[in-house]
């Protein structure tokens, strides 16, 4: 038996497809060792998960429910793009997002959550300077 699996990939819901084509779900729900996830391989580990996509449209995808009541935006930078799918994920979900930028990560080990790096968390008590940061790339000529 595994004692760590790792999931990786850069699509989200073309991980899902491929766990759910191979009948993964139950013995990744199941495992009881360490589970790895690398870019998209963390957000399916969520109960729901979002990823850009070339419109900038918001859609939220069922992930496996490994981990719940906050989201992961990964590889994190300070953009028009990453703010507002923050903002919605705020505001229109309710959870808190783990914002984690490259080289900075989230090691949850029995439900205690450590940012590594320069990861950090955002809710609604920051959505004024989210906006202000928003509105200053949206609104720059």
């Amino acid at each position: 038996a595994a004692d760590i699996i790792v999931i990786t990939g850069d699509c989200g819901e073309w991980i899902m497809q491929r766990i759910e084509d191979v009948g993964l779900r139950d013995l990744l729900c199941n495992f009881d060792g360490i589970l790895i996830g690398h870019h998209a391989g963390a957000l399916v580990q969520l109960d729901t998960f979002h990823e850009s996509n070339i419109d900038n449209t918001f859609e939220l995808q069922e992930g496996l429910g490994l981990l719940s009541e906050f989201d992961i935006d990964i590889n994190y930078v300070e953009d028009e793009e990453h703010l507002s799918t923050i903002i919605r994920e705020i505001e229109d979900v309710g959870n808190p997002v783990v914002a984690i930028p490259k080289n900075s990560g989230l090691l949850i080990v029995d439900g205690e959550f450590t940012l590594l790096g320069d990861a950090f968390v955002l809710n609604h008590t920051h959505l004024d300077d989210i906006y202000r940061a928003y509105d200053s790339y949206r609104y720059d000529v």
